[in-house]
């Protein structure tokens, strides 16, 4: 197996636990987890954006890319989920 093969499986089964842990938080959250419904969606949103960010750099070759392309995107992740979940508070 080459270098980049292992690296890829190895990230993609780290996409794969947090899709999971997203899912064992979401769909226990009304049966054990204690605490407030927005601090549960923000710990679910921070995983799906923290999925984004792994996917735009390693699937993506955002990792090789110029400085400024990748502030760009960090950029753009980190805006949309500041509106998502202040969205969320005022739902």
């Amino acid at each position: 197996m080459s270098r980049d093969h292992v690296f890829y499986t190895a990230v993609w089964l780290l996409l794969v636990g947090f899709t999971l842990a997203a899912y064992a938080i979401g769909h226990q959250a009304p049966v054990t987890i204690a605490g407030p419904p927005l601090a549960i969606a923000a710990g679910i949103l921070g995983i799906a954006f923290l999925k984004v960010a792994m996917v735009m750099a390693v699937f993506m070759d955002l990792r090789r890319a110029p400085f400024p392309l990748i502030a760009i995107a960090l950029a753009w992740i980190m805006a949309e989920s500041v509106l998502l979940v202040t969205l969320l508070s005022r739902a």
